[in-house]
Formats: structure tokens, C-alpha cells, sequence
């Protein structure tokens, strides 16, 4: 998205500047759902967008460069030759992220930016309560997206800050002590930090910190945690109920019949 803003512009300030009455600008581009109407008009002026991804570029004898690309509209390699190549610059995350995460006991995306719980159902929150994310924090935007975000996690956080008393989930996850034996699993797996092991061996839960997503009790080989009000003996208890009435159904249905 941003790469793409970047291209076009440089597109546009190129015709602007230099012109191009007789020769073409070649933009190799791979954009999202929805950003055709960016380069409608720069397209119209001398500019022409090739689908597909850059690869290689070598130096030719005339002193023209050869690109190599990934066509991915013919699903070939293949390659074009220019008087100048123009690669737009990339977006990293800044050096404090790590630190952050670190000390903030967030998640980071493939691509090393802080990660949102999920882009479409939770955007902006992250596995930190009352921690939000905006803008580039969580990849490349442009302007008008990183304004748009950044509305929506203030809106969030003065959301819960204009309550007296945070309201807690109460599924979460229970530890019968009892059962469990220690073997840290459900600590190493939990996204959110929000279950340990103490000194004594027993796995604890964080109730603020819990989400109550059922990975710990999942994971747990001696079944010693269960979720409030999903716990196994309730799914039990229905499954036997309702294959229970099935076979009496069946069995007055099959009595109807022999009669």
C-alpha cells in the first residue's frame, strides 16, 4: 500500500518534471483489492503498470539495464530493458519495537511490526489490556489510514478509561491443582502470558491477563484445566443427553413400525 503510493508518485513527479512524449515509464506493481483508482490517471499518461514482481537487474553493454520480473499475469520470468531503474524504498519496523515488546509483553507480525489480536474482529487491541496500536506500529500505512487507526485506539481507550470498574470476562481458564502436574505446557503456550507455574508446581491463572481462548486446556495432558462455564463434564453430560433422546426416539419410532 504504501510502496504503491510511493511508485505512483514518483510516476507522476517524473512526467511532471521531465515529461514523456514519445518514451514510456514501466512501474512493475502488486497492490491491494480496491487501489485501482490511485493510478487510473497516471496510467493515461505514458505510464505503464506491469503485474508481477522484480527480480534480478543486470547492466547491458549499451549501458541500458536489464530487469528481470516475475510475471505473474503469464506466469513466466520475464524482462524488460530500461534507460534508468527506480526501486522504492521499503518500510522496517523502528528499533525500540523489540524493547516494547519485550517489556510490554506484546506480539510481532512475520515482518517484525507489532501484531493487532486480529485485523477485522480486534483491530487495534493487542494482547495487552488497554495496550492499542495505530498507524505504521503495526506495518507500512499511508497517511490516511494511520489517521483513521490512530481515531479508532484513542476511541478505545477512552472507552475504558471512562469507566469507574473494568469489566472482566469470566470465561476463563481454572487450574484444578489437584491435577496438575507441573509439565509447563499451558505456560509456554499461552499468546497472552496469562497462566505460570509457581514454586510448587502448579499452574496459575492471571484473570485480567486470561481471554479465555482454550489453548491451556486443550494442551494440558493430565486434563487439570477447564474453561468457567465450558467444562468438560457439562459438554459430557449434554452429548449423553442428546444421544440418549435419540435412541428413545429411534426406539419408539422402530416400535411404531413393527406394529
Amino acid at each position: 500500500e504504501v510502496c504503491f503510493d510511493l511508485t505512483s508518485e514518483a510516476a507522476d513527479i517524473s512526467i511532471g518534471s521531465i515529461g514523456a512524449p514519445s518514451g514510456w515509464n514501466t512501474v512493475l506493481i502488486r497492490t491491494q483489492i480496491g487501489n485501482e483508482q490511485y493510478y487510473r490517471n497516471i496510467r493515461e499518461q505514458n505510464v505503464m503498470f506491469i503485474r508481477g514482481k522484480p527480480g534480478d537487474i543486470k547492466l547491458n553493454e549499451d549501458g541500458t539495464m536489464r530487469l528481470f520480473y516475475d510475471n505473474s499475469l503469464e506466469g513466466e520470468v520475464s524482462y524488460l530493458d530500461f534507460d534508468l531503474v527506480v526501486c522504492s524504498t521499503g518500510m522496517i519496523p523502528s528499533k525500540g519495537t523489540d524493547k516494547i515488546i519485550d517489556v510490554m509483553g506484546l506480539s510481532k507480525g512475520p515482518n517484525g511490526f507489532l501484531s493487532e489480536i486480529h485485523g477485522c474482529l480486534k483491530p487495534q487491541e493487542t494482547k495487552g489490556l488497554g495496550i492499542y496500536i495505530c498507524g505504521c506500529a503495526a506495518g507500512p500505512k499511508n497517511i490516511p489510514y494511520s489517521v483513521s487507526t490512530a481515531l479508532a485506539a484513542a476511541s478505545k481507550a477512552a472507552t475504558l478509561l471512562s469507566h469507574d470498574t473494568i469489566v472482566q470476562e469470566l470465561i476463563i481458564a481454572e487450574v484444578d491443582e489437584l491435577l496438575c502436574v507441573g509439565c509447563h505446557r499451558c505456560e509456554k503456550l499461552c499468546e497472552y502470558q496469562a497462566i505460570i507455574v509457581n514454586e510448587d508446581d502448579i499452574a496459575v491463572v492471571d484473570e485480567l491477563k486470561c481471554k479465555g481462548c482454550g489453548v491451556c486446556v486443550s494442551s494440558c495432558p493430565a486434563r487439570a484445566i477447564d474453561l468457567k462455564y465450558y467444562r468438560d463434564k457439562q459438554f459430557e453430560a449434554e452429548i449423553k443427553g442428546i444421544a440418549g433422546s435419540e435412541i428413545d426416539i429411534m426406539k419408539k419410532i422402530s416400535t411404531k413400525i413393527e406394529n
